[in-house]
């Protein structure tokens, strides 16, 4: 069980991580230096190498602006995944367009709807391929 404790507390502190430079939190430093902690404990927290009681996981995740979920890398049912989907694909696209930026998020968005679009026509029957999807050079 330590193993997975320790995992646990690593995936805890990525997300913290992730969740402070959004927040504009440039260094692990300032941050704790803003919520009144010692730098090497909350050092700790975002290393795995710390566990944070409940309490001070809520004081983190509303100064961050972001749910305990969140902060602990968790999707809760009936948010962002639109129903608590449990498929690592999705999860992993989302994670990626959170991270993008505005650009990215436009690139992203435009090969999931062509993505949908041929999974539309594929499933209404006989296709042809969708024009401006086939590479150069290819017959």
């Amino acid at each position: 069980m330590k193993g997975r404790s320790s995992d646990l507390r690593k995936c805890i502190g990525a997300h913290l991580q992730k969740s402070r430079k959004a927040a504009g939190f440039k260094s692990a430093n300032a941050f704790a230096d803003y919520v009144g902690i010692n730098r090497n404990t909350y050092t700790d927290y975002e290393q795995g190498r710390g566990s944070l009681s409940y309490e001070r996981a809520w004081q983190f995740a509303d100064v961050l602006g972001v749910t305990l979920d969140a902060l602990g890398g968790r999707i809760s049912p009936g948010e962002e995944s639109g129903g608590g989907s449990t498929d690592p694909y999705e999860h992993e696209l989302i994670e990626c367009y959170r991270e993008s930026t505005s650009e990215g998020r436009v690139v992203i968005l435009g090969n999931a709807r062509g993505q949908r679009e041929l999974a539309l026509k594929t499933a209404e029957g006989p296709a042809s391929e969708p024009e401006g999807l086939r590479a150069v050079g290819m017959p």
